[in-house]
């Protein structure tokens, strides 16, 4: 059986320093095999049920749970799929992982989904965003066409410091025992890799060409962050998150992404797309990348929709503010990058521009939010 995550990836709260509801939501779907049960998933059959747990930005562990929720699976025709909602209130500004879980039961079993949650606060002076891109399979530890999730919110502090999330979930199969992985089983299985940071060190937002006040397929916007990371490898089929530590891939682990607005809605397959793009390497070398990212990005992974901002500077401040005259307005999304707002302001922290990276589709936000 198989879970499919279809619920909200990104929300914003209802004012700034308040709190948002999160409606989550997945599928189930019995694999094709040729030997489909009889029975109803609901609960006059089987009785199946899924489990959301949420966690904070630190990790799969049992002490960064915040909430988890037990729903029953309902299904409107016989032997087609199955669905289940639950929701998360009371929720702050941040960044979370969700798992979704097939309860046990004697008939099925199911893969194991991380999701990327992003909850933001309406505002400026930072770029936030969350959804999910098709991967392109341009690195060893990548799998073509898997679904990628992704979530990030990164702003200026008004000490002219930077304060922020990354959390990017890819799917891939790997014999983690054979590379290494202390405990983990000799043999070949699906993970998600989540790669995560809350360190920034660096962000810079613009529009191009400078002075234009809409972000549009001609005058897009963009904004580049990067930072220190690190790699969490789940077994898709046990719920059991491995590190992929320095002595595996190498030590100084960092990541750059890119985005890009071009218009609305900015997704799908139909251009002009929004685009998001990841690189995230070691002092041993690249370890994994989706899309190319110089700084400014220039090739990018299209997205599907869920949403994103970059906020614009407020009006009237002076060029040189640190902290302050920094931002973009806008909404981001990749399942489809909704929208990255309008203008600009300057960089902070230390170059690492030409570094490659990723792509995903976003959406125009008009000047001023």
């Amino acid at each position: 059986m198989t879970i499919a995550y279809t619920g909200q990836q990104f929300v914003n709260t209802n004012k700034v320093g308040g709190t948002a509801t999160v409606n989550v939501a997945a599928t189930v779907t019995e694999d094709q095999d040729g030997n489909l049960g009889t029975k109803p998933y609901g609960t006059s059959g089987i009785g199946l049920q899924l489990t959301f747990t949420l966690y904070n930005s630190s990790g799969i562990s049992p002490t960064n749970v915040i909430a988890s929720c037990t729903g029953s699976v309902t299904q409107s025709t016989a032997q087609g799929p199955g669905v289940t909602t639950c929701s998360f209130s009371g929720l702050k500004d941040g960044t979370y992982i969700l798992t979704v879980d097939l309860v046990n039961n004697n008939y099925y079993t199911a893969n194991h989904p991380d999701i990327s949650i992003q909850v933001s606060d309406p505002g400026t002076g930072f770029v936030t965003g969350g959804g999910w891109i098709t991967d392109p399979g341009t690195s060893p530890t990548s799998t073509p066409g898997s679904k990628d999730n992704f979530g990030f919110e990164v702003k200026f502090l008004k000490n002219g410091g930077l304060q922020g999330n990354s959390l990017f979930i890819y799917r891939t199969t790997a014999n983690l025992g054979a590379l290494g992985v202390v405990g983990a089983p000799n043999d070949s299985r699906a993970y998600n890799f989540i790669v995560k940071s809350n360190a920034m060190t660096f962000l810079n937002q613009t529009v191009t060409p400078a002075g234009s006040t809409t972000c549009t397929p001609t005058t897009p916007c963009s904004a580049t962050f990067s930072g220190k990371s690190n790699i969490q490898a789940v077994d898709q089929k046990t719920g059991v998150a491995y590190s992929i530590d320095a002595s595996l891939i190498g030590n100084q682990q960092y990541f750059q992404v890119d985005v890009i607005d071009k218009t609305e809605p900015g997704s799908g397959s139909t251009p002009p797309q929004d685009s998001y793009a990841i690189r995230v390497w070691t002092s041993a070398g690249e370890f994994y990348k989706a899309g190319t990212v110089t700084g400014i990005l220039r090739t990018l992974a299209s997205c599907e929709p869920r949403r994103a901002d970059v906020p614009r500077s407020p009006r009237g401040r002076r060029r040189g503010d640190r902290g302050r005259d920094r931002g973009l307005r806008g909404l981001l999304t990749a399942r489809a990058i909704h929208r990255l707002r309008g203008p600009a302001g300057g960089a902070r922290g230390p170059n690492r521009r030409g570094q490659p990276l990723a792509r995903p589709p976003l959406r125009r936000v008009g000047p001023g939010g």
